[in-house]
């Protein structure tokens, strides 16, 4: 009987640890996700804004005056 408690205790705490590991992994890949993906959206964000501020220094209110 000690034996095969032995042997469960062994078999349960595989588990667990496969458990564990699998989610403090996940964990990982759901940080290095959100990183990436605000990195992506800041490049794509910055990208944008400084495509839509055509600098033209011939047209400035302060040579106009």
């Amino acid at each position: 009987m000690l034996a095969k408690t032995y042997l469960l205790m062994e078999k349960i705490q595989f588990l667990e640890i496969t458990f564990v590991s699998n989610f403090y992994r996940e964990q990982y890949w759901a940080i290095i996700k959100v990183f990436l993906l605000n990195f992506v959206f800041a490049h794509f964000l910055a990208v944008f804004m400084i495509a839509m501020s055509r600098i033209d220094e011939s047209v400035n209110w302060i040579h106009q005056n």
